[in-house]
């Protein structure tokens, strides 16, 4: 089976807004559920992660942020472009 290296940089080039859409609200509500089930920011995965030892479900929540406002940043830079 031949692997796409670049799968991610064109995978969705097909779907609509609406869709990509619902895809990352279908992806938060999992994500929501899951960490919903941990009492404690402390609790850890029960595999290692990126590249290392297991991680505790604040430290995937601080990584979710600072990804989330990384992209936010490159959008306001495509936008800005555009402008």
């Amino acid at each position: 089976m031949e692997v796409d290296a670049d799968w991610d940089f064109h995978s969705a080039g097909e779907d609509s807004p609406a869709d990509l859409r619902a895809l990352y609200v279908a992806a938060c509500q999992r994500s929501r559920r899951a960490a919903a089930g941990h009492p404690s920011l402390s609790d850890r995965a029960a595999k290692p992660s990126f590249g290392g030892g297991p991680v505790s479900l604040r430290w995937i929540f601080v990584h979710m942020i600072e990804e989330t406002a990384q992209h936010r940043g490159h959008l306001d830079l495509l936008r800005d472009a555009l402008d």
